[in-house]
């Protein structure tokens, strides 16, 4: 056997012991006698006989080790870093912090397995009792506890957790049973961790989950929540989207994506939209990015609106029917009809209609009676009409001789699809050609001063007063324009008014572009008859007004 004044001849990773004296007078001489050992030989004199395994207890070079002087010592660094700990071990001491370490080793069993983070799925709470030795009641209450603990604790950052749900999200679509391997593979857990689990560990610690499950035991599949809730909401896109076209006759993907995130809370992409209408045979792609469907109802607004337009018409062009729809959507308060070349394709794809260069017309014949009863008085007296014009106060004479409420009259020239206006207050039926010859000559008033118009002066006492003739326009909408004099003493007031008896009948409200409305009730309470005057007398002092009628024929009054 060597002794250790040797091994200053051997050769090999301790050959600085060689140089240990001409260290050792710089050093001290104690460092020399620490070499006891060798590390590459495997001996020494104080090493056991049966084990010579080395005993480099400090090295004067390095300057470490137990013996070495107190100014040469420093912590040997290990060999091997210690390795990161598993999902499961982050998940076990996350729970025992939120125990505040009061959790025994049973019982914190029973919570991990209850809540499935250490890898398998979920246990009922009588198998987590059952396995740990406790009551299904206890490790309900210890799960409880936990949660409110977790609720009120910060939030905590588990990087192996989030690891986990990034590595599932970029691989879905993929098989429930695929999951354990893809994260072992991935060096985040140890040993099996199911999907079930990860689910249960996200929503713990308040993490998205970025998956959803699909299908049963074996065949249980992770898919992409969006997809998945677009999916799983197919039925529900297209049956608006369905509502949305039939209002219109056709949609388009922005109105379908605004409120479908808008009432259902759904954010799709217009993509998304497109793949899940497309799977729908019944739908058609328009240009544009509109699309319609093929098997529309028939009591749609759309088609009930085309078809009252082609009862009147039998055939008519699309610009009519886009100018009648037009109108009948702006009453309705639906968004404007589609363009003409869209709307040209959506009659040539409907199968209740027939497309024949720019004219359209019914495939069945037309149950005159969707026209409406009312409708249908208006267009006879228009096609009455020399030339089937009339200027808007005929037609409501002649409207309001036929016994019609000229209230509704006055509404439809304005929204009825079955009306065309053909000039500047000319109105016929739809479809109806007129010549420029025969159209009536409309006699613009140059002024509210004229034998029908409004007129005002003071009473002695100082009070304004009102009076004009009852027109079928003042009769159907209740309106008398108020002359410039008066405005500054009725403008943006309310009016209370009695008749000549002093009963209450209506209130006379004026507002700042002169216009005043509540006469209809008055006309109709004193039994008017158009051509009659009316009367109102204001008091602005104290907010009231006084309406008489006059018999027709009479002047005007001075006051």
């Amino acid at each position: 056997m060597s002794s250790p004044t040797d091994t200053g001849t051997k050769a090999g990773p301790s050959a600085g012991a060689t140089r240990l004296s001409g260290a050792q007078e710089k050093r001290g001489p104690a460092t020399a006698t620490l070499l006891l050992g060798d590390a590459a030989v495997g001996h020494g004199s104080l090493a056991p006989y049966e084990r010579r395994s080395p005993l480099l207890l400090g090295d004067a070079l390095a300057g470490h080790g137990s013996l070495a002087p107190a100014e040469w010592r420093r912590q040997r660094p290990s060999r091997r870093p210690p390795s990161a700990p598993r999902l499961e071990e982050a998940l076990a001491a996350h729970v025992m912090a939120l125990g505040h370490h009061r959790l025994k080793h049973r019982r914190l069993q029973a919570v991990i397995d209850r809540l499935g983070l250490s890898g398998r799925p979920p246990l009922t709470l009588a198998d987590a009792g059952r396995v740990a030795g406790l009551s299904g009641e206890r490790v309900r209450q210890l799960e409880a506890r936990l949660r409110k603990q977790q609720l009120e604790a910060p939030p905590v950052s588990i990087p192996q957790l989030d690891a986990a749900l990034a590595v599932v999200e970029r691989s879905v679509p993929l098989p429930a049973s695929g999951v354990p391997r893809l994260l072992l593979q991935a060096g985040i857990t140890a040993g099996t961790f199911s999907a079930e689990s990860l689910r249960c560990a996200a929503e713990l610690l308040d993490r998205k989950v970025p998956f959803v499950f699909s299908g049963t035991g074996r065949g249980t599949v992770l898919l992409p929540r969006l997809a998945a809730r677009l999916a799983a909401h197919a039925t529900a896109v297209e049956a608006r989207g369905r509502r949305l076209a039939e209002r219109c006759g056709a949609s388009t993907l922005d109105e379908l994506e605004r409120e479908l995130g808008h009432e259902d809370g759904l954010p799709v992409s217009r993509r998304q939209l497109r793949v899940v209408l497309e799977a729908s045979r019944s739908v058609i792609c328009l240009p544009q990015g509109w699309f319609a469907f093929s098997d529309a109802r028939s009591s749609g607004p759309f088609v009930r609106a085309s078809l009252r337009m082609l009862a009147v018409a039998p055939s008519l062009s699309v610009e009519s029917l886009h100018d009648g729809l037009r109108r009948h959507n702006a009453f309705r308060r639906i968004p404007a009809p589609p363009p003409v070349s869209v709307l040209a394709e959506i009659y040539r794809c409907h199968p209740a209609f027939r497309l024949d260069g720019r004219m359209v017309s019914a495939v069945k014949p037309i149950d005159p009676s969707v026209v409406g009863p009312l409708n249908d008085r208006m267009v006879e007296l228009l096609r009455a009409a020399p030339g089937g014009v009339l200027a808007r106060s005929q037609l409501l004479h002649a409207c309001h001789a036929a016994g019609l409420n000229l209230t509704s009259v006055n509404l439809y020239t304005t929204y009825s699809e079955c009306l065309q206006r053909v000039g500047p207050g000319l109105f016929a039926a739809r479809g109806t050609v007129v010549a420029p010859g025969v159209r009536p000559k409309v006699k613009h008033r140059a002024s509210t001063r004229n034998e029908d118009g409004p007129v005002q002066g003071f009473t002695p006492d100082g009070r304004p007063w009102l009076a004009g003739r009852v027109t079928p326009s003042i009769w159907a909408n209740g309106v008398v324009h108020v002359p410039a004099e008066l405005r500054p003493m009725l403008e943006g007031r309310h009016f209370a008014c009695t008749d000549a008896t002093g009963a209450q009948v209506t209130t006379l409200g004026v507002d700042r572009h002169g216009n005043s409305w509540g006469w209809t009730a008055f006309l109709r309470r004193a039994g008017a008859q158009l051509g009659d005057l009316v009367r109102a007398v204001f008091d602005p002092a104290t907010g009231t007004a006084v309406l008489e009628m006059v018999a027709a024929g009479a002047a005007p009054p001075t006051g």
